[in-house]
């Protein structure tokens, strides 16, 4: 609950397993920026949009690696493939939907060499194969969801490590 709506996972094999989880909207950002002003009065202003997405987004990239840490602390798996979905509305149909906003394959390898304590969870991404820049609509205002990447788009050689012939084999 103190990541989202609610959490579906899929066992891919032994050592692999897919967790899909719902984060919260925009309501878990506050609409307004408050400070004091040089006299110690409270000032209160709404929160630009570029900050706004920049928050949301260290926001979900911190619940997922919270979601991967858990996994890896609770199950033997090697790879855990999160992906992050917010409740919004599908263009194509006007329906209400899940929406993936960003798709992460985190190892065990990569995650334990973290030093979460000093670690900023947007950075943290590029240590991972992913897809996704929670970005939202400046007509609508609604997120843009992505494809998220399923087993099959999962490297097994990290990239800095792969020559061209590898990469196009994989």
């Amino acid at each position: 609950s103190n990541l989202g709506s609610s959490i579906h996972m899929t066992v891919d094999t032994a050592k692999q397993i897919e967790c899909e989880l719902t984060v919260n909207g925009r309501d878990v950002i506050p609409a307004d920026v408050k400070s004091l002003t040089a006299s110690g009065k409270l000032s209160v202003k709404p929160m630009p949009e570029a900050r706004f997405q920049e928050v949301y987004h260290d926001y979900v990239c911190g619940c997922i690696l919270r979601l991967a840490r858990e996994m890896f602390a609770l199950l033997p798996v090697d790879t855990v493939l999160l992906t992050a979905a917010v409740n919004g509305i599908d263009s194509r149909t006007g329906h209400p939907a899940d929406l993936p906003i960003l798709s992460v394959v985190a190892t065990r390898e990569i995650l334990a060499s973290l030093d979460f304590e000093h670690v900023d969870p947007s950075d943290a991404l590029e240590n991972f194969q992913y897809r996704g820049d929670i970005v939202t609509s400046r007509k609508s205002g609604e997120f843009i969801p992505i494809t998220p990447l399923t087993p099959s788009d999962i490297t097994t050689v990290p990239l800095e490590t792969s020559n061209f012939t590898l990469l196009v084999s994989q």
